[in-house]
C-alpha cells in the first residue's frame, strides 16, 4: 500500500492551501486599500481562525490512528456520519472554489505580466 508520508501527504498540501496564488495577489491590494496596520490585522485574524481549526482537528485526531481517507474519514468516524457528510460536502465545495480561484489568479497574473488589457479603447 502506497503511503504519502508526512512531507508529501501533510506538509505540502497544507502549504499549498495556505500560500495560494490569491494570497500573494490580494495581500498587496489589501495593504494598498486599507493600510499596513489593517492588512496586518486581517492576516492575523485569518491566522487565528486557521489555528483554531487546526487545534480542533488535532483534538479529533487524538482518538487514534487515521487510516486512508484522511480528515473526512476521521471526522465521520469520530463525530458520526451526519458531521462526516456535512464536512465532505464542505471539502468538495472548498476544493472546487479553490480551483476556480487559482485559475482566476493565474489569469490575473498573466494579464498583468503581459500588459494585455481587455478594455475597449476610448
Amino acid at each position: 500500500k502506497a503511503n504519502l508520508g508526512t512531507i508529501a501527504g501533510v506538509y505540502l498540501p497544507c502549504i499549498q492551501n495556505i500560500f495560494g496564488v490569491i494570497f500573494f495577489i490580494r495581500l498587496v491590494w489589501i495593504v494598498g486599500t486599507a493600510g499596513a496596520i489593517v492588512g496586518f490585522i486581517t492576516v492575523f485574524l485569518c491566522c487565528c481562525v486557521t489555528f483554531t481549526t487546526v487545534i480542533s482537528l488535532s483534538a479529533i485526531a487524538t482518538n487514534g490512528i487515521v487510516p486512508a481517507g484522511g480528515s473526512y474519514f476521521m471526522i465521520s468516524r469520530s463525530l458520526g456520519p451526519e458531521f462526516g457528510g456535512a464536512v465532505g460536502i464542505l471539502f468538495y465545495l472548498a476544493t472546487t472554489l479553490a480551483g476556480s480561484m487559482y485559475l482566476v489568479g493565474a489569469v490575473e497574473i498573466f494579464l498583468v505580466s503581459s500588459l494585455l488589457h481587455l478594455k475597449p479603447p476610448d
